[in-house]
């Protein structure tokens, strides 16, 4: 996976993942995974700066098989990433 654009508002990170896959079989390992990549800065493309002296109340991963979907099709899930917490949104139809 890899973050192919990022926004930061209201100390809020929406950041768009391509999963770069045909199929996410496991949501939940995926998105341990993605918090993994970002909680050691280590996406591919995008590198966050760590010293802008902001706090992060929240991150979201908006999630996409490819990155080709983005602005096509809708997400396939959320990441919410919140105090050490994972949630998943948007998982069977569940939002």
């Amino acid at each position: 996976p890899d973050v192919v654009a990022s926004r930061c508002e209201n100390n809020v990170y929406d950041l768009t993942v391509a999963a770069n896959c045909d199929e996410i079989k496991d949501a939940e390992a995926f998105a341990e995974k993605v918090v993994q990549k970002y909680e050691e800065n280590s996406f591919r493309t995008t590198k966050f700066s760590v010293d802008l002296g902001e706090d992060i109340d929240l991150v979201r991963f908006h999630v996409y098989l490819r990155r080709e979907e983005i602005g096509e099709k809708e997400e396939l899930f959320q990441i919410r990433y919140q105090d050490g917490d994972i949630i998943l949104d948007g998982i069977n139809g569940k939002r």
